[in-house]
């Protein structure tokens, strides 16, 4: 009971393989379970290798000849309409989303949407159901608008409710609701001569002249569009009544001569110009349904359909026309669509996207276990083809010519390889060969050498044991005199270190005693100036004027000793204190340095002029800056020539990338140039008429080493002085 139970249910499962692949003469038909994907297949394009790709509400499926394929059917479960553009760009529109076909490293294709360069939300764009091409801009029709797409950035067209065509490089548009057809401009459809006698939205536009469109409507038949005259008739014909009673869904110009219409209820019909129905194909031949969707013509001369119950093939020559296709039939090639490693381990998909795929060498690094190639030749309908391949470097000769389109190799040795596939249909028809280079590189460890290896290193550690004991004395009289070598360069070398130190010890303590000596001189001077002065004004007591004129001079020699004071606390300051990096405000320090010298009568008399220009955030220590500055800018208005004409200090700062470029300028008096080498020292006045501590100019200098920066001066006697800084940014 049980065998004979499953005879039966093989026997079933057999009848229905046979009816799922059943052929009609000259149409074949493939069900949902041949493709396994949805049953409604709403379109349907063809590429320039013959690949198809079919939009189903299951998701995009890719079908080469030989195998199907689903391209992640799992998040785009409705596809609505594909479409190929002129640069070969396959776009889509789907239930909430539209964009483009990519491929990732390995060759995957996958989707590309376009949906996340909008504000909204996918789950608000509704069904998405055209691709037109207009020029160079893609727009994707959707029942709440038009998006138009330039490679760039969305624009949205507010037209509801409506289908597009491309119309003498223009963009047209028919209403579903104002029933208006013509020429979109901003959001509205202009509507043409006489649009009224449609009364029903168009649903495709073909071109049947320089100046003449023929235009199909869902219910009300054919029309002509004149483009010269702008406005629309009637087209009475056979085929006019019959997609009035079967209603026009889509359709295709196999030629100048010929059209095929896809209907709702009637299948398909074949016309000619006249309007004349030269063949009608529906369910009760052979279609597996009368819904009829999309239509498309191969390289192979077969009519694909996209239907509401799967996908039909229809041989064009059945249909009794002379029909020439739009590719070139001298091109055919075969295409290696797969390379697997190890059984899905590696898999590297559509070698055929790029010509440089061909060349470039694919490498393992080791001895795969099977290494297979997947291809087809789908200009030759695929199951028509019969294959043979050549592996160079393995093989001695062509294989047989057979219908399988796959080839595996197991554990190939290291070489360069070639692998070669040729195809040819059932007609003896041959095309374009392909071929793909590969090469195994395995690591010598894992060839014959590994057996080898053992022998020669023992043969290697018993010359080496007897050279060892041959050479052992010498080598430790070697080390021993090499040992008191290093050892007396060592000695030398702290020697040196040691002369180093005490030289640069020397010339701090030096440098030391002068600060010192100095100092206390400096102090002194205006100290004893002060007790002078006090003593002189006890003998003045009744000489107002005297009087007046010693406290001025006291006055005198304490600014100096607290300009001198200043000068040595700074000199601390920069030596002990850390360095702060803070972002700096250059108009602020300027501003402090200039209202320090206020007390100079001829401030007024002297033009500042600042240029700063910071474009980004600038880091140092505000404390040495105000240092640098108060001394520059103090020097510059001390040491100024008031006769010139147009005193100025000139005070630029220009960022240039991560350094600041200061310039500090002046006409003043100028420096002669046997002072320039000299005016950075400790203590160093360049002329008697020097008034300041001698300290400025060195402590300018050590404070910008401080800060990593370098500062120059440039001086011409009796004409001014420029010094030139350049800063890090400490951020």
């Amino acid at each position: 009971m049980k065998s004979g139970l499953l005879f039966l249910w093989i026997l079933i499962g057999y009848s229905s393989y046979v009816y799922s692949q059943q052929s009609f003469g000259y149409l074949k038909r493939y069900p949902p379970a041949t493709y396994k994907a949805g049953s409604s297949v709403y379109h349907l394009v063809i590429d320039q290798q013959n690949l198809i790709y079919f939009a189903t509400n299951q998701g995009l499926v890719e079908y080469d000849g030989e195998r199907w394929r689903i391209i992640d059917g799992s998040r785009y479960a409705d596809v609505r309409f594909i479409a190929l553009s002129p640069d070969t760009t396959l776009y889509f529109a789907a239930n909430n989303d539209f964009g483009y076909i990519d491929t990732d490293s390995s060759g995957n294709l996958l989707y590309r949407s376009l949906a996340e360069f909008l504000n909204q939300k996918k789950t608000e764009l509704g069904e998405m159901w055209q691709v037109q091409f207009v020029r160079d801009n893609v727009y994707f029709q959707s029942y709440y608008g038009i998006y138009k797409w330039d490679k760039s950035k969305i624009e949205i067209i507010h037209l509801k409710d409506s289908y597009i065509f491309n119309v003498d490089d223009r963009l047209f548009g028919s209403s579903f609701t104002t029933l208006k057809f013509g020429p979109i401009e901003g959001d509205s459809i202009i509507p043409v001569k006489n649009y009224q006698i449609i009364n029903d939205v168009v649903f495709q536009v073909f071109r049947s002249g320089p100046e003449m469109y023929l235009i199909a409507t869902s219910e009300v038949g054919l029309f002509w569009y004149n483009t010269r005259l702008n406005e629309i008739s009637k087209f009475e014909c056979e085929a006019d009544r019959y997609i009035i009673e079967n209603y026009f869904f889509d359709g295709i110009r196999l030629d100048d001569n010929n059209l095929i219409f896809g209907t709702w209820e009637g299948g398909v019909i074949l016309i000619n110009r006249k309007g004349e129905i030269l063949k009608k194909i529906d369910k009760s031949t052979g279609l597996p349904a009368d819904m009829v969707y999309h239509m498309a013509v191969g390289n192979d001369d077969n009519l694909w359909l996209a239907t509401s119950y799967g996908i039909a093939k229809l041989d064009v020559d059945s249909l009794n026309i002379f029909f020439k296709n739009s590719f070139d039939t001298n091109e055919d090639q075969v295409i290696i669509r797969e390379v697997v490693v190890n059984k899905k381990e590696d898999v590297y998909h559509n070698w055929y996207k790029k010509q440089s795929d061909y060349t470039t060498p694919l490498t393992f690094g080791y001895s795969p276990d099977v290494i297979a190639f997947y291809y087809s030749c789908p200009d030759f309908a695929g199951e028509d083809a019969e294959y043979s391949v050549l592996l160079e470097g393995f093989d001695d000769s062509w294989s047989s010519w057979s219908g399988e389109s796959k080839k595996e190799y197991t554990r190939l040795s290291k070489g360069e390889y070639t692998f070669r596939v040729k195809a040819r249909d059932f007609m003896g028809r041959t095309a374009k060969e392909t071929s793909m280079h590969f090469a195994i590189n395995i690591p010598w460890y894992n060839t014959s050498v590994r057996f080898i290896l053992p022998l020669l290193l023992f043969g290697v550690i018993v010359i080496g044991f007897v050279k060892y004991r041959n050479n052992r004395l010498q080598k430790l009289n070697a080390y021993l005199e090499a040992t008191v070598e290093n050892r007396t360069l060592d000695l030398l070398q702290q020697q040196n270190r040691l002369k180093k130190i005490n030289a640069e010890l020397l010339n701090s303590n030096n440098e030391l005693d002068s600060f010192v000596y100095h100092t206390s001189h400096d102090l002194k001077a205006p100290l004893k100036s002060i007790l002078g002065l006090i003593s002189l004004s006890k003998n003045e007591t009744d000489n107002k004027k005297n009087m007046e004129m010693y406290l001025e001079m006291m006055e005198k020699s304490v600014h100096k000793l607290e300009e001198f004071i200043s000068s040595v606390i700074e000199y601390s300051l920069n030596i002990k204190s850390d360095i702060h990096q803070i972002e700096i405000n250059f108009d602020e320090i300027i501003d402090d340095s200039l209202e320090q010298l206020n007390e100079y009568r001829n401030l007024k008399d002297i033009e500042i002029q600042r240029n700063i220009k910071i474009n980004k955030p600038f880091y140092s220590d505000p404390k040495r800056l105000k240092i640098i500055f108060n001394n520059l800018i103090t020097n510059a208005v001390k040491y100024h020539d008031f006769t010139k004409e147009h005193p100025f200090v000139k005070i630029n700062i220009i960022q240039e990338n991560n350094l600041v470029n200061i310039r500090v300028e002046d006409n003043g008096t100028g420096i002669e140039s046997k002072f320039h080498d000299k005016i950075f020292n400790m203590f160093f006045r360049a002329s008697e008429k020097s008034t300041g501590s001698g300290l400025g100019l060195y402590i300018v200098r050590q404070t910008i080493d401080k800060l990593n920066g370098h500062i120059s001066m440039e001086s011409e006697y009796g004409t001014g002085t420029t010094f030139i800084i350049n800063l890090p940014n400490l951020s």
